[in-house]
């Protein structure tokens, strides 16, 4: 393959088993694509008021002001030795 594309997924992979599959199906030019957004509530950000909101029109909601950052599977490609292109 020559690209390998993954979008809001990778936090729920077994990181080692999808790097080993990464390098059996890639071609060695090819390139991989990891998407992500991050969900920073930070105070009186969109993400917070939008939480707020949620917050506000369903109180049984408990899963609001929570970061959702994902680093990991960078560095579980790096030791899997892929190199990187964070942009």
């Amino acid at each position: 393959m020559d690209i390998v594309a993954a979008g809001q997924c990778c936090h729920w992979l077994n990181r080692q088993a999808a790097c080993k599959e990464i390098a059996r199906v890639l071609k060695p030019s090819g390139k991989i694509v990891v998407a992500y957004y991050d969900w920073l509530p930070l105070r009186e950000n969109l993400v917070r008021q939008t939480e707020q909101l949620i917050e506000k029109f369903n109180p049984q909601w408990k899963d609001g002001n929570q970061l959702a950052i994902h680093p990991q599977v960078f560095g579980s490609l790096g030791e899997a030795s892929f190199n990187a292109c964070v942009s």
